[in-house]
């Protein structure tokens, strides 16, 4: 979603209560000047006000709040009505759960750091991110950055392997470095 697509932070605290510490959004009676008649405006606030907002598309994993016409990312929007801008970038949730939209849960991330934040994928024989094991028996460790795969070393035992690959985590990633 381009980032520029998010309304005016101003609105989206006129329409929206944001809650910081559970991450929830409640609709707001929304002024008059929202609407184009008071009867529309009467019959919207009394469906709607206090109630909660957004909703779940369990396939992307992810809450939509409809606001003003448009479908709008619920984590997007608690960055714009707490920061007041919608940030240069994309926004990761640290705990990596899409659903958990927290103040605290939410940083501004660089495409690249984002991926960083991964969990590993269903196809990953191992269960750890970044081993594999080579023919030989072997364990190989990788790391990814700026889109390129850092070979770290060829280790005898897995715990090796882990090991080698988090001191390369922790330097190179920083404060996104996962490693499960």
């Amino acid at each position: 979603m381009a980032h520029n697509t998010l309304p005016d932070p101003e609105f989206a605290r006129e329409c929206l209560d944001y809650n910081q510490e559970t991450g929830e959004f409640h609709w707001h009676t929304r002024p008059l000047a929202h609407f184009k008649d008071a009867l529309a405006h009467k019959s919207r606030n009394n469906r709607f006000a206090g109630k909660h907002a957004g909703s779940i598309n369990w396939y992307r994993r992810v809450e939509y709040i409809r606001l003003d016409h448009r479908c709008l990312l619920a984590h997007r929007l608690a960055w714009l009505i707490v920061h007041g801008d919608p940030g240069p970038m994309e926004i990761d949730h640290i705990d990596n759960d899409s659903l958990n939209n927290r103040i605290d849960n939410l940083r501004l991330a660089t495409s690249s750091q984002n991926s960083w934040n991964m969990r590993i994928t269903k196809r990953n024989r191992l269960g750890i991110k970044g081993i594999s094991q080579h023919e030989n028996g072997k364990f190989r460790a990788v790391v990814g950055r700026n889109w390129k795969h850092h070979h770290i070393g060829y280790f005898t035992t897995l715990e090796e392997a882990i090991t080698a690959r988090e001191e390369a985590i922790k330097r190179l990633h920083g404060e996104f470095a996962r490693q499960e």
